[in-house]
């Protein structure tokens, strides 16, 4: 393989590794779907294993010829970056895998109080008009519940979300408020 073969190969699997690479992430940020990560997880895995064939291929033939040597190291640069952007997205996608993205609706005829949720993380909402809808991010570190507690009208009232949840359960629920 010569230096201009080298290069353009370099350029097209660094750039389409950061290409899919983001597209997946976004997309599984968008909708936390189970079947999204594996293959975010799978990408990554495949990418970084190409990213570095190339980059050793170019390291290797640098080595052994005097030409180019700029251009396949500017190249080699670019690989790398690829390949640093893989293993963020990898951490990242990690990390939303132990988040629960809840959306509250509020089903009753009344204003609620005092809304809050606990057992992984406490979340206060304060107040919720009939029909508001809110989104809320809770951060799963180990196993527990998920709790919602409110005032409707002066009397407390307490609601289970999800009786279990546990690192790598991350989803994405809405959670009707009074509809039982």
């Amino acid at each position: 393989m010569n230096a201009l073969k080298l290069q353009r190969t370099g350029i097209k699997t660094a750039l389409l590794t950061l290409l899919i690479g983001g597209l997946l992430y976004f997309a599984y940020y968008q909708t936390l779907s189970d079947f999204l990560i594996y293959l975010l997880y799978t990408f990554v895995f495949i990418a970084c294993a190409i990213n570095l064939i190339v980059l050793l291929r170019i390291l290797t033939y640098t080595q052994k010829h005097k030409r180019g040597k700029k251009a396949l190291y500017a190249v080699s640069a670019l690989l790398v970056i690829a390949l640093l952007t893989s293993l963020v997205f990898f951490k990242l996608t990690s990390n939303l895998a132990d988040t629960m993205q809840i959306t509250l609706v509020n089903r009753t005829a009344t204003e609620l109080s005092s809304v809050r949720i606990t057992g992984c993380k406490k979340v206060r909402l304060n107040t919720m008009a009939p029909g508001e809808e809110r989104t809320v991010w809770v951060r799963i570190k180990r196993d527990c519940s998920l709790e919602l507690s409110y005032n409707e009208g002066g009397q407390l009232k307490n609601e289970i979300i999800s009786a279990y949840v546990t690192t790598s359960m991350g989803k994405k629920i809405t959670y009707p408020i009074g509809a039982k």
